[in-house]
C-alpha cells in the first residue's frame, strides 16, 4: 500500500510537471532573462537569419529578416505589441533581393526583393497554447479588426531582367510558437502559416512561410515569456 501511494505521489508530480508550460502560457508576462517584468514603451525587435517561402515552383530564401516595434501591453493576462517596421531581404550587395529554387524561365534561377506591406502590424499572445499571433492592424492600436498581412515580389531573372511583381496575402493572423521560461524567446511559424497570391503572373498561387524569429529588446536584452 505504501509503494502504491508513493507510486501514485510521483505520477501526479509528473503531470504537474508536464502542465506548468501551459499553466504559465495562460498568463503570460514579457520578462527579461532574468525574470524582471519588461514594462510597456520598451523598443522590441525580432531577427530571424532565414524565412522560406515554400511553393510548388521552388523557394524563396530571404537571409536577413527583422521586425522592430514597441510593447504596448503586458498584463499578465496579455502580451501585445506594435511592429512598425519589418523588411525581408537577402545577401545582394545592392538590392538585396531573395534567392529561390524557382525558374526564371531563361536556364537561371530568379530574384525576388520582398516589400512588406500593410504595416503596421500587432504581435499578440492572449495566453494558452504557448501560441502568438502576428496580424496588421485595421483601426485602433492593435485593437481593431485584425487585418492581412501582405507582401509584394518583384522579380527578376538571373541575368537581372524585371519579370514584374506579384502580392501574397494572408487573411487570417500568422501562428508563432514558443517555449515558456526559456531564454532566448524564439518565435517559429508554425505549419499553416500559407500566402496565396492575389496578383500577379510569374508566381505560384501560394506559398508557406517557415521562419524562427528572435525576439529581444531593441539593446539586445535577451528575453522570455514565463
Amino acid at each position: 500500500m505504501h509503494k502504491k501511494l508513493i507510486t501514485a505521489c510521483v505520477s501526479l508530480v509528473a503531470l504537474a510537471a508536464l502542465a506548468l508550460p501551459a499553466l504559465a502560457s495562460a498568463t503570460p508576462v514579457l520578462t527579461t532573462s532574468a525574470g524582471a517584468t519588461v514594462t510597456t514603451g520598451t523598443a522590441i525587435k525580432a531577427t530571424s537569419s532565414s524565412s522560406i517561402l515554400t511553393t510548388t515552383s521552388g523557394n524563396i530564401t530571404c537571409t536577413n529578416n527583422s521586425m522592430s516595434g514597441t510593447l504596448i501591453a503586458n498584463t499578465g493576462t496579455t502580451i501585445l505589441g506594435t511592429i512598425s517596421a519589418a523588411s525581408f531581404k537577402g545577401d545582394d550587395a545592392v538590392e538585396e533581393k531573395c534567392t529561390s529554387t524557382v525558374s526564371d524561365g531563361f536556364g537561371g534561377k530568379a530574384t525576388f526583393k520582398v516589400t512588406p506591406e500593410n504595416l503596421p502590424w500587432c504581435i499578440h499572445d492572449e495566453g494558452g497554447g504557448n501560441i502568438a499571433t502576428i496580424y496588421s492592424e485595421v483601426g485602433g492600436v492593435c485593437t481593431g479588426t485584425k487585418g492581412a498581412l501582405k507582401f509584394t515580389f518583384d522579380i527578376t531573372t538571373q541575368g537581372g531582367a524585371n519579370l514584374g511583381s506579384c502580392t501574397f496575402e494572408k487573411a487570417t493572423p500568422v501562428e508563432a510558437e514558443f517555449v515558456t521560461n526559456v531564454s532566448p524567446l524564439n518565435l517559429t511559424t508554425k505549419s499553416n502559416s500559407t500566402f496565396t497570391k492575389t496578383s500577379g503572373i510569374f508566381c505560384p498561387s501560394s506559398g508557406t512561410l517557415d521562419a524562427t524569429f528572435k525576439v529581444q529588446t531593441s539593446a539586445g536584452g535577451e528575453l522570455k515569456i514565463s
